[in-house]
């Protein structure tokens, strides 16, 4: 029961911080809660929200991944490419997942079986996808000819982009894993007391790549729909969104020493964080304050992270 009103004070605290912007936003633009708006404020965390999900399970698990920004310009290349060549719309997407499956499995095996830092391996992953997408696409921009294509970023169902209908899927299913599933409990066990996972037979090696693998995919089907809204393909494409991603889901309460978290949590972490940035553009703020805004939001939701843990083993 103390967890519960913990975690319950734990949400709250962010749904005020995100009320509190909105009605700040609101004070000095007053159609920032028209509908186009809210809509855009949810587009624009879509991407992030994709990704953010399942790396907010893995970091639970004890895992982390900071290759996910390359992962998506890196996969978006090979699916396009793929397609562009004459395969089908649907296999060349299945193809270029699996791929992206495969590099988290070698994230996931180089962790857990070699024994490499989550940190050090994701690193040196996301150097190899970004130049493996230059070469692959010759240092250029790879175009999108078809509007199928097309339609998985620019389409809508009833008024809800697509981009948007996909994160609330994932949302779903990641708060249905978490809660209701014995491998979401398992996913608390690996992160929380790895030796007691263990010794209650929990595969907990199996449990972190099979994350990093549902990851990465999530960030190449991420990569896709980047791709797909700007009609073309951008070896590039995801700089950045590691950062983005890590300051929504540690602002959501994801501790990154593994164990802790929900999704909801995350979920208004990353609300929070496209309602200060979008609010901060659309009312002129230079894109360079808005940098400097969630890299403060991240130390800050780190370094309460630290206060918390210290505070957990004195």
């Amino acid at each position: 029961m103390k967890n519960r009103i913990k975690f319950s004070f734990e949400n709250i605290g962010l749904l005020v911080i995100l009320v509190v912007l909105l009605v700040i936003f609101l004070s000095i633009y007053h159609p920032f809660l028209a509908r186009i708006n809210i809509i855009n404020i949810l587009l624009s965390v879509a991407l992030i929200g994709i990704i953010g999900v399942p790396w907010s399970m893995l970091c639970i698990s004890g895992g982390l991944d900071i290759s996910v920004g390359s992962a998506m310009g890196f996969t978006a290349v090979i699916i396009t490419l793929i397609y562009n060549n004459g395969v089908n719309l649907v296999l060349s997407i299945l193809i270029g997942l699996a791929i992206a499956a495969i590099v988290g499995l070698i994230n996931g095996l180089l962790i857990t079986k070699v024994g490499i830092n989550p940190i050090i391996t994701t690193l040196g992953m996301l150097s190899v996808l970004r130049g493996a997408a230059f070469i692959i696409a010759g240092g250029e921009g790879l175009p999108i000819y078809n509007e199928k294509f097309r339609y998985i970023g620019m389409g809508r169902i009833w008024f809800f982009p697509i981009p948007v209908v996909i994160f609330i899927v994932f949302f779903a299913v990641g708060y249905f894993v978490l809660k209701y599933t014995s491998y979401g409990r398992n996913i608390y066990v690996s992160g929380g007391n790895e030796r007691t996972g263990r010794v209650a037979g929990i595969n907990v090696d199996w449990i972190r790549i099979s994350l990093y693998m549902i990851t990465t995919m999530a960030a190449g089907l991420a990569g896709l729909i980047f791709s797909a809204q700007l009609g073309q393909t951008w070896p590039k494409a995801g700089t950045g969104y590691e950062f983005a991603v890590i300051t929504a889901v540690v602002l959501g309460g994801v501790s990154l020493a593994g164990g802790k978290g929900k999704i909801l949590g995350a979920l208004l972490g990353v609300l929070i964080i496209g309602t200060l940035s979008y609010g901060l553009e659309i009312t002129g703020v230079h894109s360079f304050y808005i940098t400097i805004a969630q890299g403060a939001i991240l130390l800050i939701a780190v370094t309460i992270d630290q206060l918390k843990l210290k505070r957990k083993f004195t």
